[in-house]
């Protein structure tokens, strides 16, 4: 069993040992015996009723590996197996705003809302994550309740990174800002981001009028200074922007240091040129582009993280490559199904899904995960296998360098095919679903309003 805070050396195998050996539901116990090292103990099965040592831990703040193996060395014990401290996994987790910020909700809308209290609730189920996501779209909203969700995810203490799922604009931007510089992440074919002044729907006399002018100046200046701070930009050139009231472009969001800009995935296009051609004759033409294009994408597309579990079960995650990036609610087959029940790693991390779709990641703890020792000695098999598929690596990569090849050769003639094919004909064929990557923003972008409310101080 591996720990993320203890060196651990094995003087018996945990199966020896009687379920009950403590008492009645507790198969071991703790005991510290020097500064910096405990014993787990418990009742050998065949024993005779007296307490065994079963592992000794070291604190990983207290003993190196090299210095906890001479502890053990200059105290005469013997053990099976020694496993080092690992490092601790980081975890990651996502939440979605989506819809107007507002104080409370108005069920008259059907329209999505997005409310403080959502932001609390969020906020609670991530609380044992290291790393949150923070994927936004909205058209803005209550001020004072979009500045105070900003706060909340900025001072969490955690690592937040923020990303565009569609237009962000007004407040939306404030709680877009809740991450550093280089957490941010804008993705332009997803939507646009707008920055502009706040503004009101008073009602009152000219007095009353009156001072929710000044509360509006003065709410705009606050608003004003506190993205110049974060931006590192100059206020005239911010207020240049603010007031144009529109959708920054791709370069003034990099301008303005809003977000590191996420570039659009290539996507191959297909053209056709025909003349005097039956439909007999383009579908077969069609056909061949397109299987050489699905084979050339395919070669190049990244590999997909795949573990097992401790049953030897596949556990397939497309969407990432690293163990580091195992997050809920990333897509997961189970065996070449979507996930659907409850897997154990061989470290003692159980992974949870249900429809395709990781629910929870719960680690191992340090007193919990003692009867999975069991199951890591089983797993030896397994690892001698790995250790032969390890050895016949280096001739997989020989086989990779001849299909690269071959792929390449097959590529170019394709593509002179293709040339020769085009250079027959004169009339331009575009085949369905041809890519087009335009965007047009024609509606007004929606602003945040107080909905007849003075501004609060």
């Amino acid at each position: 069993m591996l720990f993320q805070n203890e060196h651990s050396a094995r003087i018996i195998n945990p199966d020896k040992f009687k379920e009950n050996g403590i008492k009645k539901g507790q198969k071991f116990a703790r005991k510290n015996i020097s500064k910096g090292v405990d014993i787990i103990i418990g009742k050998l099965k065949d024993g005779d009723g007296g307490l065994v040592t079963q592992t000794y831990r070291f604190d990983k703040k207290e003993f190196t590996v090299t210095e906890a193996k001479k502890w053990l060395k200059d105290n005469d014990v013997d053990y099976i197996s020694f496993e080092k401290a690992t490092k601790a996994m980081i975890m990651e987790s996502n939440i979605y705003i989506i819809g107007e910020i507002t104080d409370v909700k108005d069920e008259n809308i059907q329209t999505p809302q997005y409310t403080f209290n959502d932001a609390l609730a969020d906020y609670q189920r991530v609380k044992n994550f290291d790393v949150v996501n923070l994927w936004i779209s909205t058209p803005g909203g209550d001020l004072e309740k979009g500045k105070q969700i900003a706060s909340l995810f900025r001072d969490s203490g955690k690592l937040i990174k923020t990303h565009n799922l569609g237009d962000v604009a007004s407040i939306g931007i404030n709680i877009f800002l809740a991450a550093k510089r280089e957490n941010r992440f804008y993705y332009p074919e997803k939507g646009s981001l707008l920055i502009h002044y706040p503004w009101g729907e008073p009602k009152g006399n000219a007095a009353e009028l009156q001072e929710y002018t000044d509360m509006l100046r003065e709410e705009e200046s606050l608003l004003v200074k506190n993205l110049c701070k974060e931006l590192d930009v100059e206020e005239a050139v911010l207020r240049g922007y603010m007031q144009q009231e529109r959708f920054l472009t791709v370069e003034e969001v990099e301008l303005l240091n809003i977000a590191n800009i996420v570039k659009q995935e290539f996507k191959a296009v297909a053209k056709l040129k025909f003349e005097k051609m039956d439909v007999k004759e383009v579908k077969e033409e069609l056909s061949g582009i397109k299987k050489a294009l699905e084979a050339f994408k395919a070669f190049f597309k990244p590999k997909a993280l795949m573990i097992q579990d401790v049953n030897g079960v596949e556990l397939d995650m497309p969407e990432i490559e690293t163990f580091e990036q195992l997050a809920i609610g990333i897509a997961i087959n189970v065996a070449g199904s979507p996930g659907d029940g409850e897997n154990t790693l061989e470290d003692g991390t159980v992974i949870k899904s249900e429809t395709g779709k990781i629910t929870e990641i719960i680690l191992p703890s340090a007193g919990a995960g003692d009867e999975m020792e069991a199951l890591k000695a089983e797993n030896e098999a397994l690892k001698k296998q790995l250790t032969g598929l390890q050895t016949s690596a280096k001739e997989k990569e020989t086989e990779i360098v001849n299909f690269k090849i071959a792929a390449k050769a097959k590529i170019e003639e394709v593509t002179k095919k293709q040339d020769a094919f085009m250079a027959k004909f004169s009339t331009e064929f575009v085949p369905a679903g041809d890519f087009d990557d335009s965007k047009e923003k024609n509606a007004e972008p929606k602003k945040f309003a107080y909905r007849g409310k003075k501004i609060k101080k």
